[in-house]
């Protein structure tokens, strides 16, 4: 019951922190509190300007199994030992046995299967990055077709390349 008591107390605080807000207004008798000024940067969308045109399907036909609501995995490892990391991206399926893509909740727009993306990084002679990915997953022989959902990358010193797992099914 304390631990429950000083639960409730620090959401108690929290909440009137968060209900009565910070204020640039002058209020008597209160310092004047002003939020911070937005930063100067700015994200941006470049997925398709870097050449990552991969779209995840999740494989949802609205049972609400637990694949439906996970994100998918992804690893970022350097596969081609240049030193810059690639990118390996896992793909959804339908889950069920006999399940089709008509039974999807929202079908996949792009082709099916985990991909793999190499990093082509480059340095114009500004010294500014531009970054650019190309699809090699038929190159070196990616396959995957069942629902993956997630991905690890590893190193073993005694060789000098990155071993990429992938979890199916």
């Amino acid at each position: 019951m304390r631990r429950l008591s000083s639960h409730l107390t620090a959401f108690v605080i929290s909440a009137l922190v968060f209900f009565t807000g910070w204020s640039s207004d002058k209020v008597a008798d209160r310092e004047v509190v002003t939020r911070p000024s937005a930063p100067a940067y700015q994200f941006r969308e470049a997925a398709a300007a870097s050449g990552l045109d991969f779209h995840h399907f999740s494989g949802a036909s609205g049972e609400y199994s637990m694949c439906e609501m996970v994100g998918p995995g992804g690893a970022l490892f350097d596969a081609h030992g240049d030193g810059d990391l690639d990118l390996f991206l896992c793909q959804g399926s339908m889950i069920g046995p006999g399940k089709t893509q008509s039974y999807a909740k929202f079908p996949p727009s792009g082709p099916l299967g985990c991909r793999l993306y190499r990093n082509e990084l480059s340095i114009d002679s500004a010294g500014s990055p531009s970054v650019r990915f190309t699809d090699v997953t038929a190159a070196v022989g990616i396959d995957l077709q069942d629902y993956s959902p997630g991905a690890a990358a590893g190193h073993d010193r005694r060789k000098t390349r990155c071993d990429r797992r992938s979890r199916s099914g």
